[in-house]
């Protein structure tokens, strides 16, 4: 898998496929008794972690606050907190990576939920994809040629990237699209300067 053109691709890691896979797959009966029992103890751990954390402060706050800094280890949790020390290391490499990591999940969160209320929007017939100069070449193409139905069609394009459907639903978004229209052509560049122009009564300096 190309990691760049996987979306979401935060909270697509290797090292939480356990806690994303299994619950879907004990759903349909894929998941054996022994593997969903130690899902189940090492997700307790994770919270348990996280409220031991979250509980104990210092002089600058929680130590989940203090851990989310770069430079702070596990180790210096467990010195800090002994009771962590009862945490199993898969569980503890979880909850390192939850904390450190928190603002951006829950950033990258929001824009799931946004793009799933986007899927289902209706991309009207004689839309004109060459007109989304901000579109890469390639996804105009394929736009152009398969003209999706709606939002859900268009990530469904191979090669068509999260980067080129946020683009696609800003030209839908008809806010976007009067702000677009009463500035220039280009909404992400400033207006042409004239260089012939005298600018020395603009900037007298």
């Amino acid at each position: 898998m190309f990691t760049s053109r996987a979306e979401y691709r935060l909270h697509l890691r290797h090292d939480n496929a356990d806690r994303r896979l299994t619950p879907p797959g004990d759903a349909v009966g894929l998941i054996d008794p022994e593997r969903k029992t130690r899902l189940e103890r090492k997700m307790a751990a994770i919270e348990t972690a996280k409220a031991l954390l979250e509980a104990k402060h210092d002089e600058h706050g929680s130590l989940s606050k203090r851990l989310s800094r770069p430079e702070t280890t596990w180790p210096e949790m467990v010195g800090l907190l002994p009771e962590l020390a009862a945490i199993p290391q898969d569980a503890a490499e979880q909850v390192v990576i939850d904390v450190k990591y928190h603002g951006y999940l829950a950033r990258q969160e929001i824009d799931i939920r946004r793009q799933r209320k986007l899927a289902d929007r209706r991309i009207p017939e004689g839309i004109d994809y060459t007109a989304m100069i901000h579109l890469r070449h390639e996804a105009r193409e394929k736009f152009a040629r398969i003209r999706p139905a709606d939002v859900a069609q268009a990530a469904r394009i191979p090669g068509v990237t999260p980067a080129d459907l946020a683009v696609l639903t800003m030209y839908l978004d008809p806010s976007t699209t009067r702000s677009r229209r009463s500035r220039t052509d280009d909404p992400l560049h400033e207006p042409i300067i004239d260089p012939t122009s005298d600018s020395r009564a603009a900037n007298p300096d």
